[in-house]
């Protein structure tokens, strides 16, 4: 029987410890990770981003993402300036790529006029 133990009071770097140390012992690499450190994973989403913990604990993101409840999870500070410096009218090609802190890309790639960019980025942003 598996007697892992967690902690009341946990860090990032304490849990990494925490399942460096079960994968240490574990007796088989299929072995599955017990619930009680699935469960400290997702208690540090309330602080952490479910990014950040899935790569500091080696776990799968979604994995991960799927044991939150109602899958909500900590995402970044939202963009509260973004500066965009156009030279003049654009009649030409153009590309922009916007990248969320949660991994998300939006790339958009056209010929002509630039789009209102503002109404355009606040879907994604949000």
């Amino acid at each position: 029987m598996d007697t892992t133990q967690v902690s009341d009071q946990f860090t990032l770097e304490s849990v990494q410890q925490q399942f460096i140390d079960w994968r240490a012992q574990r007796s088989s690499k299929r072995k599955r990770i017990p619930p009680e450190l699935w469960q400290v994973a997702v208690q540090l989403c309330n602080v952490h981003t479910v990014s950040q913990v899935s790569r500091a604990l080696r776990l799968s993101f979604m994995e991960l993402k799927k044991r939150l409840p109602g899958n909500h999870f900590v995402t970044e500070k939202p963009v509260q300036f973004l500066r965009l410096e156009v030279g003049g009218p654009c009649t030409s090609q153009w590309q922009m790529e916007c990248i969320r802190a949660d991994g998300n890309r939006l790339h958009l790639s056209a010929t002509g006029a630039l789009p209102s960019l503002g109404e355009l980025l606040q879907g994604f942003w949000s």
